[in-house]
């Protein structure tokens, strides 16, 4: 059996927000697919405009503070060309495990440096 491929999608709230995130993706050099996809959503039972991105895409714009999601976009994936389009309910779980990860990082205590395993040789070292 073969390897799943996702699309994935980002559907914009507002023109505003399309002409802005369409700036920020020029400035991070990212090519995002201009087509707008009618995308037919079965749980929500309505088509969106869609723009079709790339995985690392949705990353950077999940990074992004000034856009938030489900506010100024939401994310939507399927597996293969004719899977069915849902939306992405990690994404909201994966910026929160980042915010928790860096936080546990910085709480905790820095290690001191250690010039070997015997502290009497360091300190004989510098009392010389």
């Amino acid at each position: 059996m073969g390897e799943k491929v996702y699309q994935w999608f980002i559907v914009i709230a507002s023109p505003e927000v399309n002409n802005s995130l369409a700036a920020y993706f020029a400035s991070k050099g990212e090519m995002v697919e201009r087509e707008n996809y009618e995308l037919y959503i079965p749980k929500e039972d309505r088509k969106v405009q869609a723009w079709e991105v790339e995985y690392p895409t949705v990353g950077l714009l999940l990074k992004n503070k000034t856009f938030q999601l489900d506010r100024d976009y939401k994310i939507y994936n399927r597996c293969g060309r004719n899977g069915q389009v849902r939306k992405w309910l990690f994404a909201k779980k994966r910026t929160t495990v980042a915010v928790k990860n860096k936080l546990a990082a910085m709480r905790q205590p820095k290690k001191p440096l250690s010039c070997g395993s015997n502290p009497t040789r360091v300190a004989a070292v510098f009392s010389k």
